[in-house]
């Protein structure tokens, strides 16, 4: 029997699912992308009410496009087909995390913890113990991995050239990367360095330059001609 191309998987989940087995029609939705994936994830979940999976990964798709309300329902779904399944209570707490209620959050992300601990959901912990100013402890749950929030946790801790090391080893070209890196040689007392970031950030987001020429951070440089040329 001839195998059914990605493209032909994805036009049967969207026209004629029953043509398909679960395995490929689970494949379908991974390869849909857009309004394809979501139909192919509802008509997934209606075929195959007890695989958890399939309210877990529309409940997450939710999350990626903001759609708080229908993610909150998805996941819910999945939670009563498994209760203690580590990936949908991991979910959960990015869900609540993303709707702002973070003792919700780290509620679901210790429940997660305590079922399957990996660096995934440490990692999620570590992002609510910065909210939470308890960045000592962030900085255990972000583990060896070099990291945007490792880094500004370690600032954050007064672990200076510890969060500079780690900030170096981190690549990408964001705005807030930048203007941590700033922050960070502002604390080590490197103007060169602190300029020279803030100058890369603000031209990525000129929004950062109003914000910078009031952040206490930056108090030292506050008088410092170039400094001002930059924010001014």
């Amino acid at each position: 029997t001839r195998q059914k191309t990605e493209d032909e998987l994805v036009n049967l989940g969207k026209t004629d699912p029953n043509r398909l087995s679960q395995d490929e029609l689970f494949f379908a939705w991974q390869t849909a992308t857009g309004m394809d994936k979501e139909m192919i994830y509802k008509t997934y979940n209606e075929k195959y009410q007890q695989d958890w999976r399939g309210f877990n990964n529309l409940g997450v798709y939710y999350i990626q496009n903001n759609q708080l309300t229908e993610a909150e329902i998805q996941l819910q779904k999945a939670e009563n087909i498994d209760a203690n399944n580590a990936s949908v209570i991991n979910n959960l707490g990015v869900l609540y995390y993303a709707k702002g209620d973070f003792a919700k959050a780290e509620e679901y992300f210790k429940k997660a913890a305590g079922i399957n601990p990996n660096d995934k959901i440490n990692y999620n912990l570590g992002v609510i113990l910065i909210k939470q100013g308890k960045y000592a402890e962030a900085v255990t749950k972000f583990g060896a991995t070099a990291s945007y929030n490792k880094s500004l946790a370690q600032v954050l801790n007064g672990q200076t050239k510890e969060s500079i090391s780690t900030i170096n080893n981190v690549n990408s070209q964001e705005a807030f990367y930048f203007y941590l890196k700033a922050v960070e040689y502002a604390r080590d007392n490197d103007k060169t360095q602190c300029i020279n970031n803030l100058k890369q950030a603000i031209a990525k987001n000129a929004d950062l330059k109003n914000y910078a020429k009031d952040d206490i951070e930056f108090r030292a440089l506050f008088n410092d001609e170039d400094f001002k040329s930059i924010v001014q």
